[in-house]
């Protein structure tokens, strides 16, 4: 089939949002093997679409420093296959952000992709963060062209889309940082999902260095008196010193501490 054949070419306007960036935060390792120093996809679920081929995409692990080349063999940890790569974007040397080995998605035709994670959000997690790069070797980003991270439920209901190229994204961008706020999905179980549909020419993305950052809770919490929001960690320090001081148990403040948390 010819190439032309296998990318149809739709235009559509898909909405892209802005990029946020949390402040006093720090990184846990709430995401299984996030930086792909596994060497492959454990701790992750990899799907490609139905009805297409086996080797019209490739969800593989680069090492740092590789370089693949046109007509090279990559493994295809979906397909449990090598494949030959004929994307355009090639050559292309690969830099991990995290470690030695990176995520990528390799392109030879149409079809729709997936990669995965269900986790259970810690009540202070306040954003998910990640490193990408993307290639773009079509015409435009369009309904059935297109780059998106959501968060998902665990029955795959899409609750927020933090990422999605548009037609006014570039065509390409070299590997980059990526951070967007999710508290309000603290405390929640959720799923982290990219997904690729390409359909028009080739698109290729790497990915790394997936993590949760937390809020700071270093300041003793009772949860059944602190103040609203306390739990999921939004920081809110002074309002919690000022109704410890308003609502301190009788002779707290004498020296009889007892009521609060330690």
């Amino acid at each position: 089939m010819r190439l032309a054949e296998r990318f149809g070419l739709t235009a559509v306007t898909v909405l892209l949002l802005g990029l946020g960036i949390s402040s006093n935060v720090r990184a846990e390792p709430v995401l299984t093997n996030g930086g792909f120093e596994t060497g492959d996809y454990t701790g992750w679920v990899v799907v490609e679409g139905a009805g297409s081929l086996p080797t019209d995409g490739t969800w593989g692990i680069a090492q740092t420093g590789q370089t693949i080349n046109l007509q090279d063999h990559v493994f295809d940890f979906y397909d449990q296959i090598l494949v030959q790569q004929n994307s355009f974007g090639l050559p292309r040397t690969h830099v991990a952000t995290n470690g030695n080995y990176m995520a990528i998605q390799l392109q030879n035709g149409g079809q729709d992709h997936r990669l995965f994670q269900d986790i259970s959000l810690p009540g202070n997690a306040m954003t998910l963060s990640w490193d990408m790069f993307y290639s773009n070797q079509g015409t435009v980003f369009a309904p059935d062209q297109y780059l998106a991270v959501h968060i998902r439920d665990l029955n795959d209901n899409i609750l927020e889309t933090l990422f999605v190229t548009s037609d006014a994204s570039p065509l390409a961008i070299p590997m980059g940082s990526f951070a967007f706020d999710i508290s309000n999905h603290a405390g929640s179980a959720v799923r982290i999902d990219v997904e690729m549909k390409v359909h028009q020419h080739f698109l290729d993305a790497g990915f790394d260095n997936f993590r949760i950052e937390l809020a700071e809770t270093d300041a003793p919490v009772a949860s059944s008196l602190a103040p609203p929001g306390w739990s999921r960690g939004n920081g809110k320090k002074l309002a919690w010193a000022e109704y410890k001081k308003e609502n301190a148990p009788r002779g707290f403040e004498k020296g009889q501490k007892k009521g609060w948390e330690k």
